[in-house]
């Protein structure tokens, strides 16, 4: 299966911790998302699928909770100069080790990665050739992490950007 991951546009709070919030897309992200309404329409996909939160909302795309973005909590809008301030033991706990840590009344990486490789198990059953996915930044390098074996750090994408990704189930 050929899977079109797009980045959704670029946000009002991009400098903030924004995953389960919603936030409103600037001008260029308004652009960009229509761009992606565009390269999808081209692609021909079987199926396109965005995230629940109206940032990847683009026209005949079926909004799915499962390829939302990591819930961060207590840490959800906050810069990280706030988070810093308001959880200073919890900050030293993340960056020892990100990928295993809980975010406060959030969700931990381990949840949010079945979260999302069930919702894409869940595609094969449907015999589809080709698939777009709106969704987040955390998703995608969740994505590549796991079927390409990429370092999840290491994983650059821009608001806007597609990456496709071939399974092979």
């Amino acid at each position: 299966m050929e899977l079109y991951l797009f980045r959704h546009g670029e946000i009002e709070d991009k400098n903030k911790f924004i995953g389960h919030t919603d936030s409103e897309l600037t001008i260029k992200g308004k652009k960009q998302n229509l761009f992606t309404k565009i390269k999808i329409q081209k692609i021909k996909v079987d199926a396109v699928f965005s995230s629940n939160l109206k940032r990847t909302f683009i026209d005949n795309a079926v909004n799915v909770k499962n390829i939302n973005e990591i819930n961060f909590g207590l840490w959800e809008g906050l810069s990280w100069y706030e988070i810093e301030e308001q959880f200073p033991k919890l900050v030293k706990n993340y960056l020892n080790n990100p990928l295993s840590f809980h975010f406060p009344n959030g969700e931990n990486f381990d949840d949010f990665k079945i979260r999302v490789l069930y919702f894409i198990n869940n595609l094969k059953e449907n015999n589809y050739k080709k698939v777009a996915l709106i969704t987040h930044k955390g998703v995608i390098q969740l994505l590549l992490n796991h079927f390409q074996n990429k370092d999840f750090w290491d994983i650059k994408i821009s608001y806007g950007e597609m990456i496709k990704l071939n399974l092979h189930f």
